[in-house]
């Protein structure tokens, strides 16, 4: 009884904002920006509770294995949270153009496919192929890397390397998404960061769409993190790596030809590029993988959390420490924006030394657990 009562204030509240009347109060009154934060925090307050009953109830759920650190089975239909809470809010934007629009088509490819998954276990190639394709959707809307100089063919370069961003943000966020609340709260700092850099260089439509996205996932992680009742699944953890992809590719971060500037969305997603790079040498060099099916298919407990806390750090603990370097990342980011000339190589430099120090410490950390 006293849940019921609780969801009353979300919905409440959720359907006041959707009514023109609320929505106007917003709009009239220069809070455009609260308001796309708030509508789907508090649409994924609402549906939450419910999206984990409905998981349950037809059998969506995570069941541990040696792989996983949770004990029970959780549903993991967060994904269709996040997926319609944010949809409704975008849809409230008046302006959508081109590229926007692609990129709520890619991400409707994305989560279906994902989603599926979710549903009963498809092949790691068909889910590649489902990214591949909203890779290219958001190419013919005219969202891809520009950072080649011009010569003979350099255009497929950058559909190349667009595709390759995209499917490999997607399958990083999706690594990271093993211990609770951990992919959903990196989501959040990373799309703050990118909103607070979109926001100061004027891209209207786009800090919104990323406050949203935030709004949304503020809301989830609310019943996400540990303890959690409800997990992102591979649509969740997928919907977050397609849209931050989309998201970096869209937003100016400076001049074509100013390449320390390109390396804002580098830096605000350093993590999960940290984590697919490092696993993937670690596993090339053991042995572990040695085709690219392997490569795709292989599941192990080897990502950048599952090594903290093989040196001892509790898994509270080490989504924290992730979320404070996630933050840090941020903040290197929004340095370089206002940095010039070769000064903007230093938020980068920064970087590279602070995760080059974190692999030493945990090299050598786990040296020294395995001699005893």
């Amino acid at each position: 009884m006293i849940k019921k009562i609780l969801l009353f204030f979300p919905a409440a509240g959720a359907l006041l904002l959707l009514l023109p009347a609320g929505a106007d109060r917003f709009f009239n009154n220069g809070f455009s920006e609260a308001y796309f934060f708030l509508l789907p925090f508090l649409l994924a307050v609402f549906f939450t509770p419910f999206a984990a009953r409905w998981g349950l109830k037809l059998k969506i759920l995570d069941i541990p294995d040696a792989r996983k650190i949770h004990l029970n089975p959780v549903p993991r239909t967060g994904g269709t949270v996040l997926f319609f809470a944010f949809l409704i809010a975008a849809g409230k934007i008046f302006y959508f153009p081109k590229e926007i629009l692609g990129l709520l088509a890619g991400l409707i490819v994305v989560f279906l496919a994902e989603f599926l998954d979710d549903i009963k276990s498809n092949s790691a190639f068909l889910r590649l192929g489902a990214q591949a394709a909203a890779a290219v959707i958001l190419i013919t809307a005219g969202v891809y890397i520009r950072i080649l100089p011009e010569f003979t063919g350099h255009i497929y370069i950058e559909y190349l390397l667009t595709v390759v961003w995209v499917t490999g943000i997607i399958n990083a966020v999706n690594f990271l998404d093993g211990v609770d609340g951990l992919a959903a709260g990196l989501g959040i700092i990373s799309g703050l960061s990118l909103f607070a850099i979109v926001y100061l260089t004027g891209q209207k439509e786009l800090s919104l769409l990323l406050l949203a996205f935030t709004g949304a996932l503020t809301g989830f992680i609310i019943f996400n993190f540990k303890p959690a009742k409800i997990f992102l699944g591979d649509s969740g953890a997928s919907l977050i790596g397609f849209l931050l992809a989309g998201f970096s590719l869209i937003g100016i971060w400076g001049r074509p030809n100013s390449l320390p500037k390109q390396a804002i969305p580098l830096l605000v997603l350093a993590i999960p590029i940290f984590d697919m790079l490092y696993t993937t040498i670690s596993r090339i060099k053991n042995g572990s993988v040695t085709t690219l099916k392997e490569w795709i298919e292989y599941t192990g407990r080897d990502h950048f959390h599952h090594r903290l806390m093989n040196i001892g750090i509790p898994d509270v603990a080490t989504v924290l420490f992730l979320y404070g370097l996630n933050l840090i990342m941020g903040f290197l980011a929004l340095a370089l924006t206002c940095l010039q000339g070769k000064a903007a190589l230093l938020p980068i430099i920064l970087a590279l030394l602070i995760f080059t120090a974190i692999v030493v410490y945990m090299r050598g950390k786990a040296r020294k657990l395995a001699g005893k």
